[in-house]
């Protein structure tokens, strides 16, 4: 918040308690994330250079300022006729 921007991750590099914390959450939401250690960084031993000790609880207020759509995947196949068609805009 103090740096007046957003940060863009990936979920898969997060602790778990903040992955956990936005399943179901939407793009305009406002989020409170809070969590015990074990669902933060107890399983690395805590993240001494962030101040973050083991068995600390965490505490998070996240924006949901924009949610990327993953790419299509799968075979191309051809639609039925008279059904309308999809084309991935690059």
């Amino acid at each position: 918040y103090k740096r007046g921007t957003t940060a863009d991750f990936p979920l898969a590099q997060v602790v778990p308690g903040f992955a956990k914390g936005l399943v179901g959450k939407h793009q305009g939401d406002r989020v409170l994330i809070m969590m015990p250690g074990s669902d933060g960084y107890d399983s690395q031993g805590g993240a001494p250079q962030a101040g973050i000790m083991k068995g600390d609880s965490l505490i998070f207020v996240v924006d949901i300022v924009a949610i990327p759509l993953p790419k299509a995947t799968g075979e191309t196949v051809k639609p039925v006729d008279g059904l309308p068609t999809v084309k991935e805009v690059q």
